[in-house]
């Protein structure tokens, strides 16, 4: 069944405050960027819904993490959607929701040169 994607804009109840949360799995999110699948998760204490396009280390930090197009939820900056890179360990009960996005995240190009020891990558 195909369904729209005005349910992504606003994550579950249960998203909304962190729980302490789950450490974040790297390859849940190389699954979802395999299968194109939109993740939700909390980061610095917001609800996000993201479309993962990139998982490596950050080239400056050298820390895990995640390029993605967040296009639901709330950040500390500004509201969705914008293209944001997100530290794996900062990155808690992240779920993988069951709703494939076919086209690239707007102004996607691989080779993003932030990552670099790519894991997965659109």
């Amino acid at each position: 069944m195909t369904r729209g994607h005005e349910h992504l804009l606003d994550p579950p109840d249960s998203c909304l405050q962190p729980r302490g949360g789950e450490a974040t799995d790297p390859n849940d999110l190389e699954q979802a960027i395999d299968s194109r699948l939109h993740v939700r998760f909390v980061y610095e204490g917001q609800p996000r819904v993201v479309q993962p396009a990139a998982l490596g280390r950050h080239m400056i930090t050298g820390a895990l993490s995640l390029r993605g197009y967040q296009t639901g939820g709330r950040s500390n900056s500004r509201p969705p959607p914008f293209w944001t890179m997100f530290s794996l360990d900062e990155i808690v009960d992240l779920e993988m929701v069951d709703d494939p996005f076919v086209d690239d995240p707007p102004g996607y190009a691989d080779g993003d040169r932030l990552v670099v020891a790519v894991i997965a990558e659109l």
